[in-house]
């Protein structure tokens, strides 16, 4: 786990610099590798949280 945080906080670093429009995209790059890594793993993509389910999404706009 602690890997794939140091991976993470690499990547705010290299695509600080980017627009939003880059962001965007390799975002959705990654999104496209992950997934290929659960098939390629044979591992369902529904056992997944689905949007919402990470970090800072708990309550948010509700005064919480």
């Amino acid at each position: 786990m602690e890997e794939q945080r140091s991976e993470r906080q690499a990547n705010r670093e290299s695509n600080k610099d980017l627009s939003k429009e880059e962001r965007r995209e390799q975002h959705q790059a990654n999104r496209e590798e992950f997934k290929q890594w659960l098939s390629d793993n044979d591992i369902p993509e529904d056992i997944l949280p689905g949007p919402g389910a990470g970090h800072g999404h708990h309550g948010h706009g509700m005064g919480v």
